[in-house]
């Protein structure tokens, strides 16, 4: 009968500037710095079998899980709104980042959740496009494009002078319009 190698689970809840551990019952609070991953992989390297699990906080834990991925170390990207469902289910109803981080943890002991494949390099232009969309849509709504076009690379000078005018040409597609397709599928 072969026996199934043990899995270690670590959570870690990642913010902004921190990245708190929790592994083997103890807490570490690191930097989310290329210092502090260094740190992140010395401790976690040290325990064979470690499953981390942290949560998609909205781009902060990309370095980690990159970081990760490249030492070889398993790692699931979950929603976070499972694993505070999971938690609440089990009464806990406070939240700090040690608890976070220990919640990680028991979510990843009790659903064994498969670990998160690298992105392929498609995936990652997919992304950065995504976020740029997103960047242009709220710059939309404070009307300051100029800043992001010349960062994008993408000027449309016959375009940016009829927008400048306020001549738009009489098909229906206005610069906005066609300055995004021409973006999005250029």
């Amino acid at each position: 009968m072969q026996t199934k190698n043990a899995v270690i689970y670590a959570g870690v809840d990642v913010a902004k500037a921190t990245l708190q551990l929790h592994l083997l019952g103890r807490q570490s609070e690191l930097a989310n710095t290329p210092a502090g991953l260094r740190q992140l992989l010395k401790a976690i390297q040290k325990v064979a079998g470690v499953h981390v699990i942290c949560e998609a906080t909205g781009g902060y834990e990309q370095a980690m899980v990159k970081a990760l991925h490249e030492g070889q170390i398993p790692v699931s990207v979950t929603n976070p709104a499972r694993v505070r469902a999971a938690a609440q289910a089990q009464g806990q109803r406070a939240k700090s980042d040690p608890m976070d981080a220990q919640g990680l943890t028991d979510y990843g002991q009790r659903f064994e959740p498969k670990a998160t494949p690298p992105l392929s390099a498609t995936q990652k232009q997919l992304v950065g496009l995504t976020q740029w969309l997103q960047q242009l849509i709220g710059e939309r709504q404070s009307h300051s494009f100029q800043p992001l076009l010349r960062r994008r690379g993408c000027f449309l000078s016959k375009a940016e002078s009829q927008r400048d005018s306020g001549t738009e040409p009489s098909n229906g597609v206005g610069f906005w319009q066609g300055f995004l397709c021409f973006c999005l599928l250029g």
